[in-house]
């Protein structure tokens, strides 16, 4: 016996109210990037490695502006400042792979909910480097509308003849 199957493609939709999933993902996003710098200053962290969501946290913590949003909207005692600030200029680079959101949930949902994410550096401002490593067989559709909004630097090799990169 045989079946057949048609398959017909739709653009994602998202139903849920806008202003919702903006607060949402705004919170979790400050909340992750407060928890990532908590756990780097308590392991010296150097490099900062993040896969899928992980990932785009990983990516807010290179940007001080989404950093500094993080640590004013979360209870941060101040006494943890001082550890905190030397915990980002310890970091040296931040390494994403296969960045995306739960559900269908596209890039730009999240530059609405903290617009500071995509804003180029002041001339002041610096940034931690970051890299984007692209899978074989090539980055998702969230990943490529993720590093085009950033600039981000992406490598499907390596980074230098000391750091070397593998997809899978």
């Amino acid at each position: 016996m045989e079946f057949a199957t048609r398959c017909t493609l739709y653009p994602h939709t998202d139903y849920r109210p806008g202003a919702k999933i903006r607060k949402m993902l705004k919170q979790e996003l400050l909340s992750a990037t407060t928890s990532v710098l908590r756990e780097a200053a308590r392991l010296g962290a150097q490099l900062i490695v993040g896969d899928g969501q992980g990932a785009v946290a990983a990516a807010a913590l290179a940007r001080p502006r989404v950093v500094e949003a993080g640590l004013c909207s979360r209870s941060v005692q101040s006494d943890e400042g001082s550890m905190f600030s030397r915990a980002w200029h310890t970091i040296r680079a931040v390494v994403i792979n296969a960045p995306k959101l739960y559900g269908s949930l596209r890039a730009e949902r999240i530059f609405e909910a903290v617009p500071t994410f995509s804003d180029p550096a002041r001339p002041d401002e610096t940034f931690i480097p970051t890299v984007v490593v692209l899978p074989a067989d090539g980055p998702s559709e969230f990943a490529s509308d993720f590093n085009a909004r950033r600039e981000i630097w992406s490598s499907n090799g390596c980074l230098d003849k000391w750091f070397c990169l593998s997809s899978t």
